[in-house]
């Protein structure tokens, strides 16, 4: 037969993936556990081994080549330690655990 178109995205999976660019979230958002666990998923990255890290940190530096690298390494140094300021890295008490 013939393909079929791919489905639409589901609000929730726009309003998740955007969520992963700043991790603040609304006091209505932190009250939805499936998001929770979603941002911790994408955080999950920060507790991995140090070569996985690495790994991850060349991916997301190759994303932004276009960005000079002392611009780079000091905004995603900033991004980072903005991170740690907001508190808990984990919306989800499981993962905080």
């Amino acid at each position: 037969g013939a393909a079929r178109p791919p489905p639409p995205f589901d609000d929730d999976v726009v309003r998740y993936i955007l969520a992963t660019k700043s991790h603040s979230l609304t006091p209505e958002q932190r009250r939805d556990p499936s998001l929770l666990r979603f941002l911790d998923a994408d955080m999950s990255v920060l507790g991995k081994h140090p070569e996985s890290y690495d790994s991850y940190a060349g991916c997301i530096r190759r994303e932004y080549t276009f960005v000079p690298r002392d611009v780079y390494c000091e905004k995603r140094a900033e991004i980072l330690e903005g991170f740690l300021r907001g508190g808990d890295v984990y919306g989800s008490v499981k993962m905080r655990e």
